[in-house]
């Protein structure tokens, strides 16, 4: 098990005053199967009221306005992530060669397939190259 600190800043300085901002951010971290939000805060600066929901996926989204003037706005996220580690992959289900798109990757550069000749693969990943 591992743990995470994760800060985010972003920064808006503008070149004139603007007389409102309204925001919406997506830097809450998701708690899954593999990982764990154990906090978050967002500050805000101008200081204003956060307000936060849950949208269709299940991601945590804040959101906020200042309606006062301002020549720069200031977003801080900071979460603790806890990360257990990802279980091993049945060893069918590892590829000999390299995933699919590593060879894409390479056929793009040198117009030659990376997967041996008598893999299965090959013919997945390349009996159509090149696309469309």
């Amino acid at each position: 098990m591992k743990f995470y600190s994760v800060r985010h800043l972003t920064k808006f300085v503008y070149s004139h005053c603007v007389s409102e901002s309204v925001m919406e951010t997506r830097m809450h971290p998701r708690s899954d199967s593999n990982q764990r939000c154990l906090s978050f805060s967002l500050s805000v600066s101008p200081r204003c009221r956060v307000f936060s929901y849950r949208d269709h996926l299940g991601n945590q989204i804040q959101h906020f306005d200042i309606p006062a003037e301002h020549n720069q706005l200031v977003i801080v996220a900071e979460s603790l992530v806890e990360q257990h580690p990802l279980a091993e992959l049945p060893q069918s289900l590892v590829p000999r060669h390299g995933p699919t798109w590593m060879c894409w990757s390479v056929m793009e550069i040198t117009g030659r397939c990376c997967c041996p000749a008598s893999s299965p693969s090959r013919r997945r990943c390349c009996r159509c190259w090149p696309p469309g």
